[in-house]
C-alpha cells in the first residue's frame, strides 16, 4: 500500500475557475515527497542538511479533474525507478477517490549543501525499494 499524504488547498491556491492553480501541484508533490521521506525514517529537517538531499531534474504533470478550496486531496507517493544517482517518484492525487492530477518527478541525489550529484545512499535505496513493493 503506497504512502499517502493529505493536503487541503487554501483559498489563495484556487484560481478564478474554482480549481487548484496548476503551479501549486509541484509544491503539493514536493510536500508529499518530504513527508514520504519522513515516513520512511529520514527526518527531512536533519537528513536533507546532513546525509541525503535531492534536486528536481524533470517533472511531468497530468491534470485529470478539478480539486477546489478545502477539498481533501490524497496524494499517493510511489517510487517507480531507482537509478544509481537518480530516481522517479510517481504522485497520484485524488479527491474522494476521483483522480485529479498525476505527476512523475525525477530527482537526482546530491550531497547536502553542495549540490554535487552522488549515488543514492544504500539505506535510502533500501527504503525506497521496500516502499515500491
Amino acid at each position: 500500500m503506497p504512502f499517502v499524504h493529505r493536503r487541503r488547498p487554501t483559498y489563495a491556491e484556487v484560481d478564478q475557475q474554482g480549481v487548484v492553480f496548476h503551479g501549486h501541484w509541484l509544491a503539493y508533490f514536493d510536500d508529499a515527497m518530504t513527508r514520504f521521506c519522513d515516513h520512511l525514517g529520514f527526518p527531512p529537517k536533519e537528513v536533507f542538511f546532513s546525509t541525503f538531499d535531492v534536486m528536481v531534474v524533470k517533472a511531468q504533470l497530468d491534470w485529470q479533474g478539478p480539486a477546489g478550496f478545502d477539498d481533501e486531496i490524497d496524494i499517493a507517493v510511489i517510487p517507480t525507478r531507482l537509478g544509481t544517482k537518480s530516481f522517479d517518484l510517481e504522485y497520484r492525487a485524488t479527491v474522494e477517490g476521483r483522480p485529479v492530477c498525476t505527476g512523475v518527478v525525477t530527482y537526482v541525489s546530491v550531497k547536502p549543501l553542495s549540490g554535487g550529484s552522488v549515488p543514492i545512499p544504500d539505506d535510502v535505496r533500501a527504503a525506497f525499494e521496500q516502499a515500491a513493493r
